[in-house]
C-alpha cells in the first residue's frame, strides 16, 4: 500500500522516506523511525540491547521526566555501525545509538536528548506522520533546540561545550544532504539558543518553547 502526501511516500511493507529522513516499518502500527542517516536504506543492523546502559544515566532519566515520557515506553539498542534513530515500536519507542569507539556513554547524552526531542515533537504534533509534514531541517534544528533547553534543565557534570559538540554526532557521520540536519554551525547555534534564550524565557515549559521555535526562532538560524 502506498500513498503520497506532500512529498511523503509511505510503504507499509517496508520503507518510508520523507524530507531526507527515513522511516522504517513492518506495518501501519510501526510507521517507522526518524533516522540520522538520510541517504541509506540498507538492511537492518542487529544490535545489543542498550550496551552502554543509557537507560540508567541520570541525565536521560531526568530528560524523560521533564519531557513527560514514561521510561517504560522507551527502549535502547546500540552498536558501532547503527545510525542514531528513533523508531515507533508497538506502543513505545526504540532508540538506536552508535557506540563510540571509546565506549564513553556520556558522549551519548546530547544525541539521546536529541532523539527524545523527536518523541516530544511527534507528541506535540499529534503523531510522527503529522510531524513529518514539516520540513526536515526545521524538525532537526528543533530537536537540537530542545536538547539545548533540556541541557539547561538537568543536572550534569558534562561541560556545555562538550554537549554542544556531541549533539552534532546525530546525523553528521551519515549525512548525504547537508540541508537535512543543517550545518554544524546551525546545529550548534540551535543548541545554544535552547540552552540560553530558551531556558531564560521558558524554563521547563517545553510546549511553549517548541511553538516559539517553530514560529519565530527557526528562521533566525537560517540567516
Amino acid at each position: 500500500m502506498r500513498l503520497d502526501l506532500r512529498g511523503l511516500q509511505i510503504s507499509f511493507a517496508g520503507l518510508l522516506v520523507v524530507s531526507g529522513a527515513h522511516y522504517l516499518g513492518q506495518d501501519a502500527s510501526e510507521a517507522g523511525c526518524l533516522r540520522a542517516d538520510s541517504g541509506s536504506s540498507g538492511p537492518a543492523i542487529e544490535c545489543s540491547p542498550d550496551p552502554l546502559n543509557v537507560a540508567h544515566m541520570v541525565e536521560i532519566k531526568a530528560a524523560l521526566s521533564i519531557f513527560g515520557i514514561d521510561e517504560a515506553e522507551v527502549r535502547y539498542r546500540g552498536c558501532q555501525k547503527v545510525p542514531f534513530e528513533t523508531r515507533m515500536k508497538g506502543k513505545g519507542y526504540l532508540i538506536s545509538y552508535q557506540v563510540p569507539a571509546n565506549n564513553n556513554g556520556k558522549q551519548l547524552v546530547a544525541p539521546i536528548m536529541h532523539e527524545l526531542a523527536h518523541v516530544f515533537q511527534a507528541r506535540e504534533a499529534g503523531s510522527f506522520l503529522a510531524l513529518l509534514k514539516a520540513p526536515s531541517l526545521r524538525i532537526e534544528l528543533g530537536a537540537d533546540f530542545l536538547a539545548g533547553l533540556m541541557s539547561a534543565n538537568i543536572e550534569t557534570q558534562i561541560p556545555l561545550d562538550i554537549l554542544q559538540e556531541d549533539v552534532v554526532l546525530v546525523g553528521r557521520y551519515y549525512e548525504k544532504e547537508e540541508g537535512a540536519h543543517g550545518t554544524p554551525e546551525q546545529r550548534n547555534n540551535a543548541f545554544r539558543l535552547g540552552h540560553f534564550h530558551g531556558y531564560k524565557t521558558f524554563k521547563k515549559s517545553f510546549p511553549a518553547a517548541l511553538k516559539e521555535f517553530n514560529k519565530n526562532l527557526y528562521g533566525s538560524l537560517l540567516n
